[in-house]
């Protein structure tokens, strides 16, 4: 059975590597302190269980599955993009932006803002789902199901 990931990255580790100097290392700050040091991009942004759904029942990683996704599938296409990079090219053009509108989606709903007003709305979700139990009854499960297994983000 494959080790769940508890340590899951806010920002993507393959974004920050960019930020990385000639050791691999990245200058960050810590917010209580204002103090400023080095530190691998692996051990950055990131917080225990962050996607992960814990409730009544085993873990659900579905969330972290879809980031995990969409970061193998991007990281490649961000590491061809350069100083030189001619947007003039049409299809050039399409595959940058498609790439940035992607890459923003993600990092939108990776945000705190969100990820705060999400949770502070589950008692009400819970509130209503109670209050219609029958809410869910033609809910496509198995589509749902196959779609969080492989969210099939195209490269």
């Amino acid at each position: 059975m494959a080790r769940a990931n508890v340590r899951q990255h806010v920002v993507p580790k393959f974004y920050l590597d960019y930020f990385t100097d000639v050791r691999g290392n990245a200058q960050a700050q810590n917010i209580s302190t204002g103090s400023i040091f080095a530190a691998d991009p692996t051990n950055l942004c990131v917080e225990k269980d962050v996607y992960t759904l814990l409730h009544e029942g085993p873990r659900d990683d579905s969330c972290d599955r879809i980031n995990n996704a969409v970061e193998e599938n991007l990281a490649p296409l961000f590491r061809r993009l350069g100083p030189g990079i001619d947007l003039g090219d049409e299809a050039m053009r399409r595959e940058v932006f498609t790439l940035l509108a992607a890459f923003t989606a993600n990092l939108i709903a990776r945000s705190r803002v969100l990820r705060n007003h999400l949770n502070g709305s589950l008692d009400r979700v819970n509130e209503f789902l109670t209050a219609h139990p029958n809410f869910f009854d033609d809910f496509p499960e198995d589509a749902y199901q196959a779609f969080l297994a492989d969210p099939g983000i195209p490269t």
